[in-house]
């Protein structure tokens, strides 16, 4: 089940029912307001819903590009600053060039869904 704290307006998922590619424009407590491809618009419950796998394909649909593989990855994609890597096990995982206090604070709340405490 997807968690609600986990998803931002513009997100993409399937419609469980039917596999439907929708796009959320709202988030409640327990439903989803979404719309598809055409543009038709509902509101489900969010059990309902499947996230999308991350693929290849899907990483260069996106803009990311192969770049040299790194010892113990399988594959590597970068995109601007950003690089996400499919491990010898099968995992995705992302590194990224991190210049300021705010641009950590944003990823570990994407990330864990808490804010990072900050001690200066």
């Amino acid at each position: 089940m997807i968690n609600p704290q986990e998803l931002r307006l513009g997100n993409l998922l399937h419609l469980y029912k039917e596999n439907n590619l929708v796009e959320v424009i709202k988030i409640f407590e327990a439903h989803l307001e979404v719309h598809s491809v055409d543009l038709q618009f509902w509101t489900e419950e969010i059990n309902e819903f499947n996230p999308i796998p991350l693929t290849e394909e899907i990483l260069l649909k996106c803009g990311f590009k192969q770049t040299k593989n790194l010892v113990g990855v399988r594959a590597s994609y970068t995109f601007r600053e950003v690089r996400v890597s499919l491990s010898n096990s099968g995992h995705w995982y992302f590194k990224q060039r991190i210049i300021y206090l705010h641009d950590l604070q944003n990823i570990v709340f994407a990330l864990y869904g808490k804010e990072l405490e900050v001690k200066i």
